[in-house]
């Protein structure tokens, strides 16, 4: 009888443990990872990892550069031509920003797998596209607006790819001053937004859009020959170039593939990999220090 009573008080135990730890496990606080254990696994090498705190700063580049920004990559949503662009980027050897939004991304298993995947390529950086997405989400927004929503989207991008960008892409490109400052305080190092931004503002190095394949104000589809007649003036101004993409720009009525909007794409792609310059994602424009 008493081993009886014996074997049910533990068994009685072990189940409240049980509850406890999953109670917990619902509860559990995300901590996102510091600036300083973000760009060791980024920029140094993972097997020599310091301890010592680092110091970032951004640098203009000094060779004539292009960046190409892939936006609204969500969950759920322009399936296999997400993937189709950013490989497409890839195999080329070229860097790439993928403007991810937080939105159900934990939905998605798929995508979740590519950027998990992707991350360790030194060609693929992950940044932060807003929120819910919302047009000029970011527009008025005072800095606990911003700040809440930023991390937020922090925390939701970390959870589901263990990354913490340090790139803001706002959407609509829109932002406030409020915004600036939350983007800071989060230790955010760039924003990538209004076309041809190019400047160092209080903490933050702004990398505007050269050009885009797609002019959403005018709605039109935008060739590759006025694509590089961009991007060319711009390398030689200020030997810089940020196309900005969008899936959808290669999406006909049906959100089929339009085989040729996308052999344009295609045309941008090698004629720039002809041109005598260098391929980065903005976290490649900083450099850190221990």
């Amino acid at each position: 009888m008493i081993k009886k009573k014996i074997f049910f008080g533990i068994f009685v135990l072990y189940f409240l443990v049980l509850i406890i730890a999953f109670s917990f496990a619902q509860n559990a606080i995300i901590v996102i990872p510091s600036l300083d254990s973000l760009i060791n696994s980024r920029i140094f090498n993972s097997s020599n990892q310091s301890t010592e705190p680092i110091s970032c700063y951004p640098e203009f580049p000094s060779d004539p550069t292009v960046i190409f920004r892939v936006d609204d990559i969500q969950a759920n949503t322009y399936q296999d031509i997400r993937f189709k662009i950013m490989d497409d980027i890839l195999e080329r050897n070229m860097s790439l920003v993928a403007a991810v939004i937080p939105k159900n991304l934990e939905s998605d298993t798929e995508l979740k797998r590519y950027l998990i995947r992707n991350r360790v390529n030194p060609n693929f950086e992950i940044a932060l596209h807003g929120l819910q997405h919302l047009p000029e989400e970011f527009k008025n927004f005072t800095f606990e607006e911003a700040y809440a929503a930023l991390n937020e989207g922090l925390s939701k991008i970390y959870e589901n790819t263990g990354i913490k960008p340090v790139t803001f892409i706002p959407p609509s490109n829109e932002y406030s001053q409020g915004t600036i400052e939350a983007l800071n305080e989060l230790d955010f190092q760039i924003i990538s937004a209004k076309k041809d931004e190019y400047f160092l503002n209080g903490g933050i190095f702004h990398i505007g859009k050269t050009t885009e394949t797609y002019d959403f104000a005018n709605s039109r589809f935008l060739s590759a020959n006025e694509v590089i007649d961009a991007c060319l003036a711009s390398l030689d101004s200020k030997k810089l170039c940020m196309v900005t993409i969008h899936p959808q720009d290669y999406l006909d009525e049906n959100d089929d593939l339009d085989k040729d909007k996308y052999n344009e794409f295609i045309k941008i792609l090698d004629q720039i990999s002809n041109l005598n310059v260098k391929f980065k994602a903005p976290i490649d424009f900083l450099s850190c220090y221990e």
